[in-house]
């Protein structure tokens, strides 16, 4: 007799966490290359860059003040989940 016990549930438990811990990470890193594209004034971007820089600036502004930035990493989280940037990168007129 062989006793099968499915581990999937747990498995998309352990999935869905570790996509929200990337998502995450993601959106740090976006604001730390936001702020550093802020702070070295007459940086040249790509197209795509600049478009994505611009996009993310009007949702999640600079910081220039000692602040808790919880609230500026939930929103780079939600931008990052939104798909209105997705695949609109390489066409120049479609962000």
């Amino acid at each position: 007799i062989e006793d099968h016990v499915s581990m999937g549930m747990t498995s998309v438990r352990k999935l869905r966490q570790i996509v929200k811990n990337t998502n995450t990470v993601l959106a740090v890193e976006l604001l730390a290359a936001a702020q550093a594209v802020d702070m070295r004034k007459g940086m040249k971007l790509g197209s795509g860059s600049m478009k994505l820089y611009k996009e993310f600036r009007k949702q999640v502004s600079y910081w220039d003040d000692e602040r808790i930035l919880a609230d500026d990493v939930e929103k780079a989280c939600n931008f990052l989940s939104t798909v209105q940037y997705r695949g609109r990168l390489e066409s120049p007129d479609t962000l």
